[in-house]
């Protein structure tokens, strides 16, 4: 059997601490558990405080951030008064006028280089809806015809294209000497909810 004075002079390396008074074993043994206490309380303790100071300063970023969009929604005018300009700018806009659409398309074919074979309105299709149509026909190089789409796009009326046929030009194929033009045909249709 092991002799237990052995044991705690082996454990504590202190034999006079076996022989000094309980109370004073008792304070010693209590101030280590304290030191130890403190210094993980200390290491932890800093984990959370470095997180704690993270958190404010992204709750002061924010705050920040939620002051320079107020700014910024001060300084734009009232919807009342953006819904006033937008019901402004809609009674200015012009009503739908196909007599003016084809003066609108000449433009764009003359700044493309585009001849324009043919501009007549379309006979509906059985079963189509009542819409307007137009069957627009020219002869452009490739550039030409992509600028002439371009400026259909940006007209002021929202126009579909419903159906798009793009050939060689036959009379182009003949002079080999010219840049090869394309023959494009256009379906259009009048744009919805337009009076």
């Amino acid at each position: 059997m092991i002799n237990p004075s052995v044991l705690t002079d082996v454990v504590l390396n202190r034999p006079g601490l076996v022989n000094k008074p309980l109370w004073q074993q008792l304070a010693l043994q209590l101030a280590f558990v304290a030191a130890a206490g403190l210094l993980s309380g200390w290491f932890l303790i800093g984990d959370v405080r470095r997180a704690v100071i993270g958190i404010e300063k992204q709750t002061v970023q924010a705050h920040l951030d939620v002051q320079d969009v107020q700014q910024k929604l001060d300084t734009m005018p009232l919807l009342s008064a953006l819904r006033e300009q937008l019901a402004e700018k809609t009674a200015q806009d012009d009503p739908f006028q196909p007599d003016r659409l084809a003066q609108l398309i000449v433009e764009p074919l003359s700044q493309a280089g585009a001849s324009l074979l043919s501009w007549q309105p379309a006979l509906p299709h059985a079963g189509a809806s009542h819409q307007e149509r137009w069957q627009l026909a020219f002869s452009a190089n490739y550039t030409g015809v992509l600028q002439v789409l371009r400026a259909l796009a940006e007209l002021p009326y929202v126009l579909r294209i419903t159906q798009l046929t793009v050939k060689p030009d036959a009379v182009s194929t003949e002079s080999s000497s010219e840049i090869p033009r394309l023959q494009v045909e256009l379906s259009l249709i009048r744009p919805e909810g337009m009076p």
